[in-house]
């Protein structure tokens, strides 16, 4: 079975006029390849990834705690919001 998978997309971020925060990305997965070219502020990015590469990414866990204790330890933290 042959795949076939494209995503691009960009955002700005402006406060007060000033452009303060801005990507933009393309990805093109053939089945095989994943091409990602990126650029953030003034830090582009050119990544190519085998499927073995990208099964690997897919087994690193994003936390070594479970989603419970990382909901209680959030409970107990006071969150410091500002305008």
């Amino acid at each position: 079975m042959n795949s076939y998978i494209q995503t691009y997309g960009q955002y700005e971020t402006v406060v007060d006029g000033n452009i303060i925060d801005n990507a933009k990305w393309n990805m093109v997965y053939d089945g095989d390849i994943l091409d990602l070219e990126a650029q953030k502020n003034d830090e582009s990015l050119y990544v190519q990834l085998t499927n073995e590469e990208i099964m690997k990414l897919f087994q690193i866990p994003a936390s070594h705690h479970t989603i419970s204790d990382r909901l209680e330890q959030d409970l107990h933290q006071s969150i410091n919001v500002q305008p």
